[in-house]
């Protein structure tokens, strides 16, 4: 038995149905298969890791809807030819007239569930946070890459305009959320025909989409931010009680930022930083597995498992309490990174021996930059965007 051979170890044992992707000169990653291919395309036009990143967001947002939208959050991630890294931060803010009761919770109901009245923080008009996404991607690719952004989203433009066969996938989320959707005609119509979810294999066509992606091909991240996709998205807000105004969308600063950096087991981690949760997260439970013999332990088994939910408690616990707002508030990456200690913060239970010695290795940050325009807000995790929760969806 050699140490790569984990079927020997594990507790529970799967048969693989994907199997790895190789390439020679590039490769190009999504969820869904049309949108890799957006990305391939570029590619084999010339273009760089950012034309093909960003031609496969725009595609996303036709055949995955209900993940990624141009009236939504995002985190680019960037890492540049001679190895250095960045974050664009274009995550959903709190649009201006937000205020700390423009919620009512649940009477009873836990805090930190975020249970309102009619679930108006994740369904409808309430729901949608100033958006940053159209912004992001339009910003990574002036910056970083090479081909127009005409040229990127012509696959995102195709698929809309000629239709696609629905997914699985995104069959199973219709179904999920046909009693939201049902709501609102336009997305009723859609995605609801006849009162039935759309089933995989049929085709979706989504004519008004491509015209409003034609309209961002040529007039940029302006078509929303300030342009007449913004008109709409602010007209659907006043007529339905959403927040979400017009100062929102013109406002709207993409913040660069530097990643956090952990290591585990001789491997260097990046990850965003705050407002992200999850750089410095991740990076703190690594810390925490690196005491133990999870090779040993076995992929899977009782012992791994109870490890593994006693970590993700700890970070969990930790990621309620001092997340945030860098612009807001002080979030405390290096204390997160020092309760990592395994000695200080040991996982409840009898889960395995730990090494006489904690872990000496800890994240060390990079200074996050700070930015400076009051556009900036602070995120709750109260207010998400949702493309789909507007007639207006750009």
């Amino acid at each position: 038995m050699t140490k790569f051979n984990w079927r020997a170890r594990a507790g529970t044992v799967f048969t693989c149905e994907k199997q790895p992707a190789r390439g020679k000169s590039g490769m190009a990653v999504s969820n869904h298969p049309l949108a890799s291919a957006a990305g391939a395309e570029m590619l084999a036009a010339g273009g760089n890791a950012i034309d093909a990143a960003v031609a496969m967001q725009f595609a996303l947002t036709v055949v995955e809807p209900m993940m990624v939208g141009l009236v939504g959050g995002t985190t680019c991630h960037i890492r540049l030819a001679e190895g250095s890294h960045r974050i664009l931060d274009g995550m959903s803010a709190v649009p201006l007239s937000g205020k700390p009761d423009m919620y009512k919770p649940v009477p009873g109901a836990a805090p930190e569930v975020y249970d309102v009245d009619g679930q108006e923080n994740l369904v409808g008009p309430k729901s949608v946070a100033a958006p940053g996404s159209l912004r992001a991607w339009c910003l990574a690719l002036e910056r970083y890459g090479t081909m127009s952004l005409a040229d990127v989203m012509q696959p995102a433009i195709r698929h809309a305009s000629r239709g696609f066969a629905v997914t699985p996938y995104l069959s199973d989320c219709i179904k999920d959320a046909a009693i939201d959707l049902a709501k609102c005609s336009i997305a009723s119509k859609r995605l609801l025909p006849n009162g039935t979810p759309l089933k995989p294999g049929e085709k979706l066509v989504q004519g008004d989409y491509a015209e409003a992606l034609t309209l961002v091909s040529q007039q940029g991240e302006k078509a929303l931010h300030g342009g007449p996709l913004g008109d709409l998205l602010v007209e659907c807000m006043e007529k339905n009680g959403g927040f979400v105004g017009k100062d929102d969308l013109t406002q709207y600063k993409v913040a660069e930022r530097a990643p956090i950096r952990g290591r585990y087991r001789g491997w260097e981690i990046l990850g965003p930083p705050p407002p992200a949760a999850s750089g410095v997260h991740i990076a703190q439970m690594l810390n925490i597995l690196e005491a133990y013999d999870v090779a040993k332990m076995g992929f899977g088994s009782v012992e791994t498992l109870h490890l593994l939910a006693e970590v993700l408690k700890i970070a969990f616990a930790d990621r309620a309490e001092a997340s945030g707002d860098p612009d807001f508030v002080k979030v405390p990456v290096e204390r997160s990174a020092a309760r990592c200690s395994t000695s200080r913060r040991p996982p409840r239970g009898r889960v395995a021996s730990p090494p006489p010695k904690a872990p000496t290795r800890r994240i060390s940050p990079w200074p996050t930059a700070r930015a400076t325009s009051s556009a900036r807000r602070r995120r709750s995790t109260a207010c998400s965007a949702r493309a789909s929760s507007c007639p207006a969806r750009a």
